[in-house]
């Protein structure tokens, strides 16, 4: 047995801490004198130990430390974990470069874009009625790419112009927006979750947007501005056309993206 101060300089770690393992049930002392309150530490203790300060220098958290240490019985169960730490680090550094580019990207866009609004054309416009093929779903707006893969393994040849979004709720949705895909036709494309339609026209705002999907909200807030000012009113469904996006296989130039906006006005 050794006391808490001595157990304390054989392996490194303060008193305070070793207390600290004790309240929190992270490592107790295989006896405690209940008259004076003193701690002592065996073998046991010291291996617990050493295991502690491994996983500490290679960044597990004390919480994580309360998970693995109980199922500790070899360095060989250590090096399981400390294997799937590693995995856990790799894949941080993923996502942390994932996040520069993106920071990168933002960077570059408030140096070079600058003023949207001074730069966007916001027009009225009568857009005529037309057919189309579509499939509407209720999900994340990221999915659209997914559902366009959908509308086009059925449409194929028949679409007769850019592919476009419709969106149906009038606030953002973190969940189940209420989306529709589609794509002009001249002949009615009915399977699966395929349907035809004739799309009424009618009166709207819109404008273009350069550049990448990221960057949509300043050509929302330019149409938001044109219609405030002149006394209009947004409905739905608002319709987002992809003149120039990306392909299904590759990405193409974000900054060379070209989206046709509409927002219908309220009657």
């Amino acid at each position: 047995m050794y006391k808490i101060g001595e157990f304390s300089k054989i392996l490194g770690i303060t008193v305070k801490a070793l207390r600290y393992y004790d309240d929190i049930g992270l490592m107790q002392p295989a006896f405690i004198n209940e008259e004076n309150g003193y701690r002592f530490y065996d073998d046991t203790n010291y291996q617990q130990a050493i295991w502690i300060k491994s996983m500490k220098k290679f960044g597990f958290t004390i919480k994580e430390i309360q998970d693995v240490l109980p199922n500790l019985t070899s360095d060989d169960d250590l090096s399981d974990y400390l294997y799937e730490k590693n995995q856990q680090i790799a894949d941080q550094i993923q996502s942390m470069k994932k996040l520069q580019g993106l920071i990168n990207l933002e960077i570059k866009n408030l140096k070079e874009i600058g003023d949207v609004e001074m730069n966007t054309k916001v027009e009225r416009v009568n857009i005529p009625d037309i057919k189309v093929a579509s499939v509407r779903y209720k999900g994340r707006y990221e999915e659209v790419g997914k559902y366009l893969g959908i509308l086009y393994k059925h449409v194929g040849m028949k679409g007769v112009s850019e592919p476009f979004s419709m969106y149906y709720d009038d606030s953002y949705m973190e969940e189940n927006a209420d989306v529709e895909v589609c794509v002009e036709v001249k002949k009615a494309v009915e399977k699966d979750q395929v349907s035809t339609k004739t799309l009424p026209g009618g009166d709207y705002v819109a404008t273009t947007h350069i550049g990448p999907y990221d960057t949509l909200s300043k050509s929302y807030k330019a149409i938001a501005d044109y219609m405030n000012e002149n006394g209009l009113e947004a409905a739905v469904p608002s319709r987002e056309i992809y003149v120039k996006g990306p392909g299904m296989l590759f990405k193409g130039n974000p900054e060379k993206y070209e989206t046709r906006i509409l927002i219908p006005i309220k009657k």
